[in-house]
């Protein structure tokens, strides 16, 4: 999910995945809810990013090793 600096739910947060090795990409935005979700990644690391007007940018590196959901919070200030 992504939350905000007062742990609101935030929704309308565009949120990008990429490798720039491989050259995947896929992006998002979160529910009304602040949950977002990603299909049919491959195995392999990435950086998920969210930027939204008003706060620090959100950078940070998954790996993906299994076919297992994987939950990352993201948390804007």
């Amino acid at each position: 999910r992504v939350l905000g600096s007062d742990g609101a739910a935030m929704a309308g947060v565009s949120l990008l995945l990429r490798n720039d090795i491989t050259g995947f990409k896929a992006d998002v935005v979160s529910g009304s809810d602040g949950s977002y979700q990603f299909y049919n990644v491959p195995f392999n690391p990435y950086e998920l990013r969210a930027e939204v007007k008003g706060f620090q940018s959100f950078r940070q590196t998954v790996d993906v090793r299994s076919s297992a959901p994987l939950e990352i919070a993201v948390s804007l200030k």
